[in-house]
């Protein structure tokens, strides 16, 4: 594994809008690696010379089969100390949930933002979706 530099984060995820009230996140596999059976933001792993915009349009294409006409702001940064793990993306799902085209493995799930705290979703995720509403750029975990 190549480390990242300082200036980028680990992973780039996107915090998508999908319509009033709601957000699309990730139900990952049984089998899946890391957070398996929970709810994730889409996204991943940034590739050698990417930036986080890039690497989340291209986790975006290969995970859901859309790229965004625009990334929006970020929204909060995730870091555990001086590692700088992620990076989340505010941007708005363009098209409707069924005009997606999710690789094997990656199912959509539309949830209210109201529903989350009785959600599953991974730990890390969780903390930074809690800043996000909470209005903080950065959550330490």
């Amino acid at each position: 594994m190549t480390s990242c530099p300082a200036d980028q984060p680990e992973y780039a995820c996107a915090v998508l809008a999908a319509g009033t009230g709601r957000i699309l996140l990730h139900l990952r596999a049984g089998d899946a690696t890391r957070a398996a059976n929970q709810l994730t933001c889409f996204g991943g792993r940034r590739e050698a010379g990417e930036d986080a915009r890039t690497c989340l349009a291209r986790e975006l294409r290969e995970e859901l089969g859309w790229t965004p006409s625009l990334l929006g702001d970020m929204a909060c940064d995730l870091r555990r100390g001086p590692r700088w793990i992620a990076r989340f993306f505010h941007v708005a799902l363009t098209v409707p949930i069924s005009h997606l085209h999710p690789a094997p493995g990656h199912r959509p799930l539309a949830v209210p933002w109201k529903a989350l705290p009785g959600l599953p979703v991974s730990p890390w995720h969780q903390q930074a979706l809690a800043a996000i509403v909470r209005g903080v750029a950065e959550v330490q975990v």
